[in-house]
């Protein structure tokens, strides 16, 4: 390691395997570099400013920004929101395109930098979640009426039930592999969710957020994503006591619920006194925005310490600030450009960049994927149906709303760039990203 330092080489690949008894284990990659290659002394100096940390980033920002810009430009007159023109900005610069030039990719994009990338694209996911959070009215959901719950909790377990049901033949009539059958209780769980943030964008795109369809729809996906977060920690304390011990699992439990009980009856208490002591009209005082912005950095440090990730921390603190003037919407305006502007292209580009076209091998599994897919799809529609159509609601907007309830965004990416170290969950990644331009065009149409 020293002397790959030493020779200023910049990093090193190691990628070890060892075989025992005919199994091959396959260590995590590593990378090695000089921790002082930041800033470049510049040509004079002779030095390459690419083997440098920041002016590698400062390349990497700039063109994520006008490759996704041009191909936003382009795919405009076709009714594409600009999350499709990020992801594929993603993969025209990742290894299915320019990314095939070894020379380009190990220059733009080093293995040195990945850690950097990745960062900062989850540090904006984060900040993106939250600002979603402070938009949101949890209020919404106590609101909400007997047609709202009834799609809410139809349009989670009828395509929940329905793609298990399609899986558990296809697993007792086909030989599956073992990465794809291991892999399907998590894929239909995510086919069956309709996540609110994913929602809100989709609909706020559409320009239909204030319509009747649109405020039915983003309130059946807070009930759809309560459905979905409850079936989800029950089978992570299952698996924990199965893997550990039952006393650790309910220590887990115990110590979430005491760390949501905290964020809602101490951040938000605060965040109430903020806004009494903020006069009618006049601007929030700095320090209180740099209080809340502490806050949510404290608790999303205390949330990885516990395992509930600090993307739940920032939803959760989100969610307990008030909407609207004048606190949420000082939060709203000191961040949204920043977030949405620079680092959420930031993060589709990521799983773009990690999308190689070419590296689906078995197309049987693809197969497997579209049933299971295809399944929940007409599932969600039926769940989704239902309820509206038994109150006399019209067949074509009962169907539109079904259609907007299947479409998927970047909560689903973000589930899927946690599956990618697996080859099922990279062949995920390619598989859904792609279908999520169908599934934004179908719901424009």
């Amino acid at each position: 390691m020293g002397s790959a330092m030493n020779a200023g080489e910049g990093a090193t690949h190691q990628h070890l395997k060892e075989i025992h008894g005919g199994r091959v284990r396959v260590s995590l990659p590593y990378v090695c570099h000089n921790v002082h290659q930041i800033n470049s002394g510049g040509i004079w100096h002779g030095n390459n400013p690419l083997d440098y940390s920041l002016p590698t980033l400062m390349l990497q920002l700039s063109l994520i920004t006008i490759i996704t810009r041009f191909v936003y430009v382009v795919l405009k007159p076709f009714g594409q929101p600009l999350i499709v023109s990020q992801i594929l900005g993603g993969v025209v610069l990742g290894p299915s395109i320019l990314g095939q030039n070894t020379s380009f990719s190990t220059k733009l994009f080093p293995k040195k930098g990945k850690n950097i990338l990745d960062t900062l694209s989850i540090f904006g996911f984060t900040l993106f979640i939250f600002l979603i959070g402070v938009k949101m009215d949890p209020s919404m959901v106590l609101r909400s009426g007997k047609k709202t719950l009834a799609i809410g909790i139809l349009g989670f377990f009828i395509p929940y039930g329905l793609a298990s049901f399609v899986a558990f033949l296809l697993q007792q009539f086909l030989s599956l592999d073992h990465e794809i059958s291991s892999v399907l209780p998590s894929l239909i769980i995510m086919l069956s969710m309709t996540a609110f943030p994913v929602m809100a964008c989709f609909l706020d795109d559409l320009k239909i957020l204030n319509s009747e369809i649109g405020r039915l729809a983003s309130s059946s996906s807070i009930i759809c994503d309560i459905c979905h977060w409850t079936i989800m920690s029950v089978k992570y304390a299952a698996k924990l006591a199965m893997a550990k011990s039952f006393k650790l699992s309910v220590g887990s439990f115990l110590s979430a619920v005491l760390y949501i009980v905290v964020i809602v009856f101490g951040v938000r208490p605060a965040a109430l006194w903020i806004i009494r002591h903020t006069p009618e009209g006049r601007p929030v005082k700095e320090r209180y925005i740099s209080a809340v912005l502490v806050t949510l950095m404290c608790c999303g440090l205390v949330g990885e310490i516990l395992g509930l990730s600090s993307i739940m921390a920032a939803l959760a603190i989100g969610l307990v600030i008030p909407d609207g003037p004048p606190l949420g919407a000082a939060l709203v305006e000191r961040l949204d450009c920043f977030v949405s502007v620079l680092l959420m292209p930031l993060f589709f580009t990521i799983c773009g960049l990690q999308m190689d076209v070419f590296a689906i091998e078995k197309l049987r599994n693809v197969g497997v994927m579209l049933l299971v897919v295809l399944a929940a799809f007409i599932g969600k529609i039926m769940g989704t149906m239902l309820p509206p159509l038994f109150c006399r609601m019209p067949f074509r907007d009962a169907l539109s709303l079904g259609l907007i309830m299947n479409s998927k965004g970047i909560v689903e990416l973000a589930l899927l760039n946690d599956w990618k170290q697996s080859k099922v969950g990279y062949l995920l990644l390619h598989f859904f990203t792609f279908s999520e331009f169908r599934w934004y065009e179908s719901g424009e149409k």
